[in-house]
Formats: C-alpha cells, structure tokens, sequence
C-alpha cells in the first residue's frame, strides 16, 4: 500500500500526470528538469512538504546505501538536486534524459517523496537508522496514512486527516498477509476479508458466490529471454542463430496457452515487451505488423527456420530455466507447455527449475565468462512499464540484465543515448520506433502474452473504483473507490 506520492502521478488512462508536481520543463539539453511543486501540501503528521523534501529524497534514493529497483535506475544518472525556492527544485542528470519524469512517476510504489523533517529529527543522518524508521513507521502525503502492523501478519491503514488528495469514502484498511490462494479465496467468501488478488483458476468459484472480478490489463509482460548469447560459452549452440529464435516463436501457440492456462485472461502483446500503448514515446501502430507477426503460430514455417539454420530435424541441448515470480507464479507450467510444443518441432529442451535468487547472479550483470545459462532460455514475468528507457536498457543495451545477447550492442546504445536527447517528441518516438525494430527482429526477447492483475472483490462492501491502465497497485484504486 502507497502511504506516499512520488513527483509524478499516473493517470486512469497510464499517462503521466501531475502529482506532488504540478508541471515541469527541461532544459534545450535534457539535462535539466525543473519541477513546480504543489503548493500548501502536509505530511500525515503536519510538517509542510517542500523542495527541500524532494532534494532530500532524491538524494537518498541515489546514495550508495539505496539498493531498491528505483534507486538503481537513478544512482547511473542523477548528478544533483537543487533547491530553486520552496515550491521550486531542479534535478540535474549526467546525461540527457528525455523520460526522466516517467521515471519518477508512480510506477511501481517507488520514488516517493519523504518527509526530511520527521527522519532527520527521529534518526538522524544515518542512512540505516532511517530506513528503520521508514519500516516501523512511514510517514508520507497519500490519502491512506500508516497506523500499525504486526510483522508477517497485517498492516493497517486509515485515512489521512490531512491530505491534498480528495478525500477517500474508505477510512480503514488492513492488509492481511495471507501468500495461500485457497485460503485467499476462502477468507473472501466467509466474508473475512472484501478484497483478494486471484489467479484465473479461481475465478468461477468467486463468481459463483457472487463476487465481482476486476481486472487490470497489461499488468504484467510474460516472455522468453534468451540470455548470454554473446558470451564465448554461447557459440555454436543453435540458439545463436536468429533464425532459430524465430522459429522457437513461431511453434508457440499463444491464443491456446492464454486458454488453457489463464482461462483466457491475457491479451497478446501489441508493443514490444515490457512496454504497453501507455508507456511513453511508444507509436501503437507502428508496431501493428511486428504483434501480427508475434501472434503468428505456424509450425511448418519454424520447421522450414530450422532447416535454413542448419538444423532440418531440430535439435537438442538446450535449458529451459524456470523460476517463479511474484507477478507470476504459474512459470513452471508455461514452460512445460512451451517445451511440449517445441518438441513438435523437433527441439527437445531440459526443463531445469530452479529459484530467481539462484538465477539471478546469471541474469543480472554477469560475467562474459559465465557459461551456466549462456544461449539457454528462461521464462520471465515482469510489471510492465510507464517508461521506454527501462525497458530498452534492462534487455538489450550493453549494461543491461540479460546481456550480453543482441549482436550489435554498442550500436543499439548509441541509439537508446540519442534518443533520450532528443528533445522533439516526434522525432523521438520515431528513433524509439527505428531503435526497437531492429531489436525485435532480433528475438533475443521472445514476448508471449501480457497478463492482467485480478482482484476478487466483494461488491457489497466495496463500491465502484476508477481502474488505472496497466498500473494493479491498489493505492489510487482504492483512494476513488466508492460507498456500495
């Protein structure tokens, strides 16, 4: 639950909108983002919020101390915060950074702006002592204030007393941390808890008992890496060829899968992955060719691939890894149902299934010399983005995740720089369009489907909520969600 705001808002359509800033301007460099604050904002507990706050932030999330997702996509670029005046602050990058207020937006209940007051007063400038404070008691400017917890059991918010937000029709909220979704289910219909997310599984059982299903499309981005492929221990596997890769594609049939295993609760991608119509600088019908052709499910084609590559009777040796994730926990299964239709057309995969804290030192930042997943695949699931950097940087640039796999990585980086330069919206979403084309044809990501976040919710204790485009965090949801 968001007890905070971040710079930048999310609107119901996942376009950015204003939040704790009200608008901002960049310098003719992008290096220079000024933020207009809103004016005569308190924190739950009184204290006034200004760009001293922000400063203060922001300046923590990029210190060495920060680990969280956001700090590290911040700490490479920040070069320094500045107070203009109260309402005024602005942030310099060592870079250009077209989408810098995307990453500042409320993605995904990070970046938010803390109250320096309150920590500095309570914990001093210790960097730990801090975050301590922020678990046991966090204070920030939401419209649902943090009450109490007790530690692997329930949170519990109430409304704020004071807060710039319209004032909520929920006053209380308790979180019950219960990770079984039986028990999840069962809790909803003895009527213990009003809210619960589910898995499609479920989802006739709760209807049936009159609940209402809710659902958050293009919550999720579910897809095939296939990492390493510029490591040496990758050459000479058959995945090095990229015509292999199109053929892996081309023998999944996604409509079946979204069937079978989503009950047909998933949509199939119509932007590149990790990416959805709202993320910034992205060109929907640009892409319209390249989803057709993602959607695409013809065996004989990726059989007649795989004779062109070398390999007219398939091929075997190669690794599925799998590994649960919170934003999908069905992964083992998908990738018995990819393996067992890759065996179709003659490539017979090892389905290894391990756990992401394992993986992922191979995953992320590896060494050139690791060859333990080099040219192997793994299922992945991740929450799209509001952003366009994130995405081009987290699987393709020469720094990101699952490199080293395009074959032209210095060019796809120069590239992803351009275009965070350009200060034109126009030309820039074209450099995005040309950048990312010649990234899929690549398929070193296989995108599968994007999967919707569903919430079984009882209607008569909880009324109608505004639904968020791609965003399936509760914290605005519930801040509009009505008396039933």
């Amino acid at each position: 639950m968001q007890w905070g705001d971040t710079l930048v808002g999310i609107s119901p359509s996942g376009k950015l909108a204003p939040s704790l800033a009200v608008q901002w301007s960049h310098s003719a460099n992008l290096k220079t983002w000024t933020f207009d604050l809103r004016h005569g904002v308190k924190f739950q507990n009184g204290d006034p919020f200004t760009a001293n706050d922000v400063k203060f932030s922001l300046d923590r999330y990029a210190s060495p101390s920060a680990t969280s997702p956001f700090a590290s996509a911040l700490q490479p670029i920040l070069s320094s915060v500045k107070v203009v005046n109260k309402y005024t602050v602005q942030v310099l990058t060592t870079t250009p950074q077209a989408e810098l207020p995307a990453l500042l937006s409320d993605q995904a209940n990070q970046g938010i702006i803390l109250d320096s007051k309150y920590l500095l007063e309570n914990a001093g400038t210790s960097f730990s002592k801090q975050s301590a404070l922020l678990n046991k008691h966090p204070i920030g400017t939401g419209p649902f204030a943090f009450q109490s917890q007790v530690l692997g059991t329930s949170i519990t918010f109430v409304r704020a007393k004071q807060s710039w937000h319209p004032t909520p029709a929920i006053t209380k909220l308790v979180f019950d941390l219960v990770p079984d979704p039986t028990t999840q289910v069962n809790m909803l219909l003895s009527h213990q808890v009003d809210i619960i997310s589910i898995d499609p599984d479920n989802v006739r059982q709760v209807t049936a008992a009159g609940m209402q299903v809710r659902r958050v499309d293009d919550a999720d981005a579910i897809g095939l890496l296939v990492p390493g492929l510029n490591r040496p221990s990758a050459k000479g596997k058959p995945t090095e060829n990229v015509l292999v890769r199109e053929a892996l594609s081309l023998a999944i049939n996604r409509r079946v899968i979204i069937k079978d295993l989503l009950d047909g609760y998933g949509t199939l991608p119509t932007t590149p992955y990790d990416t959805t119509p709202s993320t910034e600088d992205i060109d929907v019908s640009h892409f319209a060719s390249w989803a057709k052709q993602v959607a695409s499910y013809d065996p004989a084609k990726a059989k007649q691939l795989l004779a062109e590559a070398g390999y007219p009777k398939g091929f075997t040796g190669i690794k599925l890894y799998t590994f649960p994730r919170p934003e999908d926990p069905g992964l083992e299964e998908l990738a018995q149902e990819i393996a067992d239709e890759w065996q179709a057309i003659g490539v017979d995969v090892q389905i290894v299934e391990t756990d992401y804290d394992s993986y992922r030192p191979h995953l992320i930042h590896p060494s050139a010399s690791d060859s333990y997943n080099a040219g192997d695949i793994n299922t992945w699931a991740i929450g799209t983005r509001f952003d366009n950097y994130t995405p081009l940087f987290g699987y393709y640039a020469s720094n990101g995740s699952s490199q080293l796999a395009v074959t032209n990585v210095r060019q796809i980086d120069s590239a992803i720089t351009a275009l965070q330069a350009e200060p034109n919206a126009a030309k820039r979403m074209q450099m995005t369009s040309d950048v990312w084309d010649e990234i899929d044809a690549q398929w070193t990501v296989i995108p599968l489907f994007n999967a919707p976040q569903l919430y079984a919710v009882n209607p008569k204790t909880v009324g109608t909520w505004t639904d968020f485009t791609a965003y399936p965090y509760l914290a605005p949801v519930l801040a509009t969600a009505q008396r039933p």
